[in-house]
């Protein structure tokens, strides 16, 4: 998050920025996301922010989501780091602003869930299952997948901090109730049911 006792790791960038952590594939919606950060972290207050792509995927759709990163004015401000794991994954999460996750449709999203852990606030689509505990819990954001609906709510998230810090700690409760409160066997399911085609 945004504050804590991570916040003292050395950033590569001192820059804030929206994290998404995934297999790069077409329905995780992440055309939509590319779109509205080029619209909303142009000006003022928002022109510093960074969009982090951590992920790979099918080679094509990659080329696609990169061309449509360098097709716009936030272009110099969109990585793709690759595939991320141990400590560079772990840094990414803890200092990230906001992790967003548009999915059309998502199980259980564990790199979500990791994210909520430390902290930081997240931006879904109603198609993520979490959706509704996200909502009751404060933890975050829902947004529609809609073309205008969504840039709204996340220029609305990166001009708000207060917001993001008290969701922030929304999310890291949340988290715990999922890793804690629920059995071992609860959790062992739920990986069954997304390893499952």
């Amino acid at each position: 998050g945004e504050e804590g006792p991570h916040s003292t790791s050395p950033a590569p960038s001192s820059a804030p920025y929206v994290l998404t952590l995934s297999r790069l594939e077409r329905k995780k919606g992440l055309e939509l996301l590319i779109a509205a950060f080029h619209r909303v972290a142009v000006a003022g207050a928002l022109a510093e922010w960074r969009l982090v792509m951590a992920g790979d995927g099918d080679a094509g759709y990659v080329r696609d989501l990169k061309r449509a990163a360098a097709n716009g004015p936030a272009a110099a401000r969109i990585d793709f780091p690759g595939w991320v794991s141990g400590g560079e994954k772990a840094a990414l999460l803890q200092r990230a602003s906001l992790f967003a996750c548009p999915s059309e449709q998502e199980n259980f999203g564990v790199a979500l869930v990791e994210a909520m852990a430390e902290g930081v606030p997240v931006l879904v689509s109603p198609g993520v299952n979490l959706a509704p505990d996200i909502a009751a819990a404060g933890a975050g954001w829902i947004a529609e997948r809609h073309p205008a609906s969504f840039p709204r709510v996340l220029e609305a998230i990166l001009h708000d901090r207060p917001a993001r810090l008290s969701r922030g700690q929304a999310a890291a409760a949340l988290a715990h109730r999922f890793t804690w409160d629920r059995s071992v066997d609860a959790l062992v399911a739920l990986y069954e049911d997304v390893r499952r085609p």
